[in-house]
């Protein structure tokens, strides 16, 4: 994980130093179980990893339109949707051969960045038997299913993002708090 955050690092450095002051100091191994206790849950190494580097950050979109939730927010975002479903019911019945539960929400389902657009990143702790414990999960609020597999693993999530920044997709502009694709940005901005 450190080779990876090394590459982030060097190219926001050179490139968007807002967004690399954007990213927290580094969670304690206590504070990160401390989160998993109070969702009943285990991390993945690699999640776990990643929040011993940075515990998320503030005010800037590192994942193209999310900003990486600090635990504390993960934690409370977590008893939120948790509370909103155990009100709706029991869980959808999951299509042979998915890879990803249809509910709206599960409480295996770990958000790791939200965005302004309604659309979050899940780390996936109960992904049905096509599918893989640690997957990444795209999730958009007024979607059916609501949610998409993006990734295998969040080392895998970084690692792409790493990389995609060495190959110039990704670029700032003042217009977009942090990190936006060099295409989406308005010709007229």
């Amino acid at each position: 994980m450190k080779c990876i955050f090394d590459r982030i690092h060097a190219w926001l450095k050179a490139n968007a130093p807002e967004v690399l002051a954007s990213l927290r100091p580094g969670a304690t191994q206590e504070q990160i179980r401390a989160a998993e206790r109070q969702m009943g849950v285990t991390l993945p190494d690699d999640v776990r990893a990643a929040y011993r580097i940075h515990d998320g950050q503030t005010g800037q979109d590192l994942f193209d339109g999310r900003m990486w939730l600090p635990l504390a927010d993960v934690v409370s975002l977590w008893r939120r949707m948790k509370e909103g479903c155990d009100e709706d019911g029991p869980p959808d019945a999951v299509p042979e051969g998915a890879e990803v539960r249809t509910d709206y929400w599960r409480p295996g389902w770990i958000h790791l960045a939200a965005g302004g657009r309604g659309d979050r990143l899940f780390v996936d702790l109960d992904p049905p038997p096509a599918g893989k414990v640690g997957q990444i999960l795209l999730w958009w609020k007024d979607l059916d299913p609501p949610a998409s597999v993006e990734m295998d693993s969040f080392a895998d999530y970084l690692d792409d993002l790493a990389s995609d920044l060495q190959s110039g997709v990704w670029t700032t502009h003042p217009d977009y708090d942090g990190l936006v694709r060099v295409g989406e940005i308005d010709e007229d901005e």
